[in-house]
């Protein structure tokens, strides 16, 4: 029978000191950054936003613990045929990008929700919002489940009581800290682990 090892106290100590030098950062960019607290502010960040940052941004925000640890399982057990689907999603964003978003400049809108109530009314914004969020919750819960069902895997921690902890901290850090520049700093750290 194989041995079963689980993390020690420096591991827990790295694992922590991450979390708190990754939310100290947040911080101290939410301090600099503070606008005028509208929401068109928050969206479009004062329309001067060079490139680079964005474009990190958007690319971390996409993967998840879903891709990290899904996708070698699945490579694994199914062949490559997993990244065919990246090959979709970068022509989607292509395409949203010079069809979609110029459109939406246009209109001056921050937002698809905006965007859908100008051109076809109230109730068609509430149901696209509403499949949004109900499509968003069970994805993000399959997202909160896969680092934690990881963590159990090496840990002795039980799997209800860290859903909850994750839960917390991801709202609390999401609603407070998140921002732009964090991201793009996630991408690096996220390149760096992947090369």
């Amino acid at each position: 029978m194989a041995a079963k090892y689980y993390l020690g106290v420096l591991d827990y100590l790295i694992i922590v000191l991450t979390l708190l030098i990754s939310t100290a950062i947040g911080f101290k960019f939410k301090s600099f950054s503070q606008g005028t607290g509208k929401m068109r502010e928050y969206f479009m960040a004062g329309k001067n936003m060079s490139l680079l940052p964005v474009i990190m941004s958007g690319t971390a925000t996409l993967v998840s613990p879903l891709i990290i640890i899904g996708v070698p399982a699945e490579s694994y057990k199914y062949g490559i045929q997993i990244w065919t689907m990246g090959l979709g999603m970068s022509l989607g964003m292509i395409l949203a990008a010079y069809i979609f978003l110029p459109v939406y400049f246009q209109c001056g809108v921050c937002t698809v929700y905006e965007y859908l109530e100008m051109r076809f009314g109230r109730p068609t914004r509430y149901f696209i919002s509403t499949m949004f969020i109900i499509q968003m919750m069970l994805w993000m819960s399959t997202v909160l489940y896969s680092p934690v069902l990881a963590l159990s895997a090496v840990t002795d921690l039980p799997i209800e009581p860290s859903i909850l902890v994750f839960g917390t901290i991801c709202s609390i850090y999401c609603a407070f800290v998140s921002n732009i520049f964090y991201y793009a700093k996630r991408h690096f750290i996220m390149m760096k682990r992947f090369l």
